[in-house]
Order: structure tokens, then C-alpha cells, then sequence
């Protein structure tokens, strides 16, 4: 999945939003880079802010429902506005194209990605592993000290 620069640099086009079946695993690897990427290390890079455009389109044909379950995602979360395009034939291929354009909101996806429960989850489980180890150090520098 990727963003494509179009000629005008206020929009760009989110290609290849059809390969995952769950709209936030999409959201997290536009904004975020790869999904399974460790959650300390994730941050809204440069890439998010040179990637992503004011104004992004992204698209379904036929029967396909991922970009409106990915704009229904975007509405529910509050992270930006989103403009549905009326639907249309493509003269090409005779197939249905529902069309949106997204105006991400910057600081609503960083509060959304700092909410996500599994990253929540992920942080508290690496707080509890230094204590861990921080007692640990401290036990053994006492004992030395003895």
C-alpha cells in the first residue's frame, strides 16, 4: 500500500487500500509504516508529513466495500473530514467506483494512535519489564555492595 503524489501537490492518492481487510490495520501502515512495527519505535515520521497530502482520494470498484468501511473508520475516529464522491461507472471496465477524498486531521491521528488499547497495552507491559529489571539491578548492586 502506498501514497501516490498527483500533479497537483494539495492531493495525493492512497493506492492499494484493498489489501487489508481491516480498516485501522490501513490507517496504522499509511500513517505509521509497517503494522508489526514495534510501538516504541513508531512515531508520525517525516514520511507522514511529506506523504500525506491536504486532500487524499482513495477508491473502491464493484463490489468491493474497503474504502467505504476505510471512510466509515475515519468518520467513527474523528480523524479528518471526508468527501463522498457519487458513485459512477468507469468506462473502462463497466465496474461501480465509489470515490472518497480524505482531509486528514494531524493531531487526531496521533491522539488515536496513542489511544489504541493494544499499544496502550504494549507500553504498560514495557513500563513493567524496566521496573523489573531496574529492581533487579538494584538487588544486585546491594548485594555487591555487602
Amino acid at each position: 500500500m502506498e501514497i501516490q503524489g498527483l500533479l497537483c501537490c494539495a492531493f495525493a492518492e492512497i493506492s492499494g487500500l484493498s489489501e487489508h481487510s481491516r480498516a485501522k490495520d490501513a490507517l496504522l501502515e499509511l500513517t505509521f509504516g509497517e503494522v508489526d512495527t514495534h510501538p516504541d519505535d513508531i512515531m508520525l515520521s517525516s514520511d507522514f508529513a511529506s506523504d500525506f497530502a491536504s486532500a487524499m482520494l482513495f477508491t473502491e470498484a464493484g463490489t468491493g466495500k474497503y474504502a467505504t468501511r476505510f471512510a466509515q473508520y475515519i468518520e467513527k475516529y474523528n480523524l479528518g473530514r471526508i468527501v463522498r464522491i457519487p458513485s459512477f461507472v468507469n468506462g473502462n471496465t463497466k465496474r461501480r467506483i465509489r470515490a472518497f477524498i480524505w482531509h486528514p486531521d494531524e493531531n487526531a491521528i496521533r491522539h488515536w494512535y496513542d489511544a489504541l488499547p493494544e499499544r496502550v497495552a504494549f507500553l504498560q507491559e514495557l513500563r513493567d519489564e524496566q521496573e523489573e529489571l531496574r529492581k533487579a539491578d538494584e538487588a544486585f548492586y546491594n548485594k555487591r555492595k555487602r
